[in-house]
């Protein structure tokens, strides 16, 4: 009888440790996907600022006769760090959809 005791506890720790590393390493991964979504939102943000600033140039402009807003330095400038920014930004979230796919 004490044998089965002994046998049943153990197997029970095993349980438990099976159990808190799997939670554990689903943590890791929800940590991770986080830290990406956070700088995503950064990215975010500064891609709205980018954005105002662009409309904001194009107004000064919309006055000068003769002007192509594409031909502008500062507006090409804008969207090209624009694009960048939409392509980290898609870059990060499918790698968090990747990590978060992720089964432990």
């Amino acid at each position: 009888m004490l044998e089965r005791i002994n046998s049943a506890i153990k197997t029970g720790i095993k349980k438990i440790k099976w159990y808190s590393y799997l939670i554990a390493e689903r943590i890791k991964i929800e940590i991770a996907v986080i830290k990406l979504m956070g700088r995503s939102e950064k990215y975010e943000s500064e891609r709205r600022k980018l954005l105002t600033s662009i409309g904001e140039r194009i107004y000064d402009l919309k006055n000068k006769q003769g002007i192509n807003v594409y031909e502008d330095g500062a507006i090409r400038d804008l969207l090209k760090r624009l694009d960048q920014l939409e392509e980290e930004i898609s870059r990060l979230r499918k790698e968090a959809e990747e990590i978060s796919a992720l089964e432990v």
